[in-house]
């Protein structure tokens, strides 16, 4: 097993470690028209897993994870796992207006269709669409880290130094 990551080098080295797994950056360069240039440096002939988060730019993040997948996928690549602690586009999940995207479903569709034989994320914005699976097709597995955050705030501030803030109504699930 071999874990990559084309951005997120800090925690794929993490995760690489506690696998005991090796660790490698994906060569990502961009050319002066924004198209994105990607190159596995390391041998890619066994399970991979693929660390990418799209919290930033997720329209470029996004792009170089399918890149991934498939150029794992075309160079042997025996498993292709997708580990993305931030799933961005999970907001547009119904139809508001007549002609808009739902884009979870659209991400959904295309994370399959790049060759990714499962996904791993942490807390996703659901709301009417109550879990992954309802929307993919390849096991999907929804990591929650709230106790950790909570053991930290409580450890390390006392109650009158912080105040929780969600953006909308959902954030009290």
């Amino acid at each position: 097993m071999k874990v990559f990551a084309c951005s997120a080098f800090s925690l794929a080295k993490k995760i690489a470690k506690k696998l005991d797994a090796k660790f490698s950056r994906v060569e990502v360069k961009y050319f002066p028209d924004n198209e994105v240039y990607l190159r596995f440096k390391e041998r890619v002939d066994e399970e991979v897993i693929l660390v990418q988060s799209l919290a930033k730019n997720p329209n470029e993040r996004l792009v170089e994870l399918i890149f991934s997948s498939l150029t794992a996928r075309d160079l042997g690549a025996r498993k292709v796992i997708a580990l993305i602690p931030y799933l961005a586009y999970m907001r547009q999940d119904k139809r508001f207006k007549k002609g808009e995207c739902i884009s979870a479903r659209v991400l959904a569709e295309v994370l399959q269709a790049s060759g990714i034989d499962a996904l791993f994320t942490l807390n996703p914005h659901l709301h009417r669409i109550k879990s992954l699976s309802e929307i993919y097709r390849i096991p999907v597995f929804e990591l929650s880290c709230e106790r950790e955050i909570a053991r930290y705030i409580q450890k390390n501030f006392s109650k009158d130094e912080w105040v929780l803030v969600g953006p909308d109504i959902e954030s009290t699930n």
